[in-house]
């Protein structure tokens, strides 16, 4: 078992368009700048390589070899050995290129960290199988910390109904206030003069900002969906005109206080992105 403090693996759960990409992304950066990131795979079912296991122990192999040259020393020589285990089945993978090379201590002292982000976009057999090994595994290998981030799918939860060595955390059950404010900060740091100056350097000043109402609509149109901030402000800050002011009202027309004071967000998006289709056609 791990000598150290917490759970061997991490899960944090959330619904589709609350942020948890973003979350893996802020600690795999963090962990980088820290000295402690052994790697990183983010899932995603519209690209080949990212929907399936078949990569995922390959691409963290590579990651725990470029930051730790003591494991790439012990891959290279597992990879001499028999060059076709990267081929093999995940849990070969993971027992000669991950399992193995961490069974004898690498140096220091600090938690070697594995991401895996959106493993619910990973092919439900596939991402069972990921799961079950790690669950298995992990907790018996000193000093690995593995965070992963889903959607709360049956077939995700069900493997860690009988496994002890996880903690887990739901996004969505956080406090409507706190998330409020989050996204609220995010949006008044994406929406300042200094920001939209910088995305839209063809703008003569005075640079426009919203108001406090407009920024009062905008935070009550997220909800507790981070996608919405994002999307509205990658919309708002697009180059091809040049105008923030009128595509801020874009998203803003025919979204009434009433779509997302009743927790009406499927509405909010639709309508939101009716509004950006519509001008990408014009």
């Amino acid at each position: 078992m791990n000598d150290y403090c917490g759970k061997s693996i991490y899960i944090l759960y959330g619904v589709a368009g609350i942020g948890k990409s973003t979350v893996a992304k802020t600690v795999a950066e963090r962990a980088a700048t820290h000295g402690t990131l052994g790697g990183s795979f983010f899932f995603s079912r519209d690209e080949g390589k990212r929907k399936t296991a078949k990569f995922l122990f390959t691409t963290l192999a590579y990651h725990l070899a470029y930051y730790y040259p003591v494991i790439a020393e012990r891959i290279t020589v597992t990879l001499e050995q028999d060059p076709e285990v990267a081929e093999r089945d995940p849990i070969q993978q993971f027992n000669h290129l991950i399992a193995k090379p961490l069974q004898t201590p690498v140096g220091g002292e600090n938690p070697i960290i594995l991401v895996v982000d959106a493993l619910d976009e990973c092919e439900e057999e596939d991402a069972a199988a990921i799961l079950s090994l790690l669950a298995q595994e992990v907790p018996h290998i000193s000093r690995l910390k593995v965070i992963v981030t889903a959607r709360p799918e049956r077939h995700i939860r069900s493997i860690f109904k009988q496994d002890h060595n996880h903690d887990q955390f739901h996004l969505h059950d956080i406090d409507q206030s706190i998330v409020e404010a989050d996204i609220r900060a995010y949006l008044e740091f994406r929406l300042s003069a200094e920001q939209i100056s910088n995305a839209l350097p063809d703008l003569r000043p005075p640079i426009w900002q919203p108001t406090k109402v407009q920024m009062d609509a905008l935070v009550g149109m997220c909800g507790k969906l981070f996608i919405i901030a994002a999307t509205a402000t990658t919309f708002i800050l697009d180059g091809k005109d040049a105008d923030p002011e009128g595509r801020f009202a874009v998203l803003l027309r025919g979204v009434s206080a009433t779509d997302f004071s009743s927790a009406k967000h499927n509405t909010v998006m639709d309508k939101m992105y009716m509004g950006i289709i519509r001008t990408a056609q014009l």
